[in-house]
């Protein structure tokens, strides 16, 4: 059995006039909620669907390390990781 990998990136929240607006500079994506939470879990899987279409691509394992990831074995599945996010309430 595999063991899944934590990939830890960084969450950007902000408060918008309506709900809140989520960001991850690693892989510059996007995705927005009502509440702080669900912009946190939309985030999550904007980040997990992002990594499953690099692994489409072919280009998974260039895309993490162009994003700071580095990876002592050959990266094979985006199933492997299961995304986290440290985040960071914006005051504008």
């Amino acid at each position: 059995m595999k063991k899944t990998k934590i990939l830890t990136f960084t969450g950007m929240i902000r408060k918008e006039e309506k709900g809140y607006s989520a960001f991850c500079p690693e892989f510059e994506v996007a995705s927005c909620g009502d509440t702080i939470e669900e912009a946190k879990k939309n985030l999550i899987e904007a980040v997990e669907l992002y990594l499953e279409s690099a692994q489409d691509l072919g280009i998974l394992k260039d895309t993490l390390e162009e994003a700071g990831f580095s990876e002592e074995n050959d990266v094979i599945s985006a199933h492997e990781y299961t995304a986290s996010m440290t985040a960071h309430l914006v005051k504008t």
